[in-house]
């Protein structure tokens, strides 16, 4: 079972409700749609280069206010490192 699944069966069995299948099925259809229709843009991408290292790598806050956009929160953040106001 993947990590959404599990996730979906948490949440139905939180709610208490014990529905048919077909209308579990259907709640499960409605729950991978919203899912799938989360879309993040990253920021750019930062190229590092020092005299013994060279990387690229994104910016935690441009990651971060980039999640936050779309109003989802980031499990453990409490860097207050973004400008987008979110709730915990």
């Amino acid at each position: 079972m993947d990590k959404s699944r599990e996730q979906f069966e948490a949440w139905l069995k939180s709610t208490g409700h014990n529905p048919p299948y077909s209308v579990k099925r259907g709640y499960w259809e409605i729950w991978k749609a919203s899912r799938a229709a989360i879309e993040i843009e990253l920021p750019p991408v930062m190229r590092i280069e020092e005299p013994a290292i060279s990387f690229c790598a994104y910016g935690r806050a441009g990651v971060l206010n980039a999640i936050y956009e779309h109003g989802l929160n980031v499990k453990g953040d409490d860097s207050g490192e973004t400008d987008v106001p979110h709730q915990r």
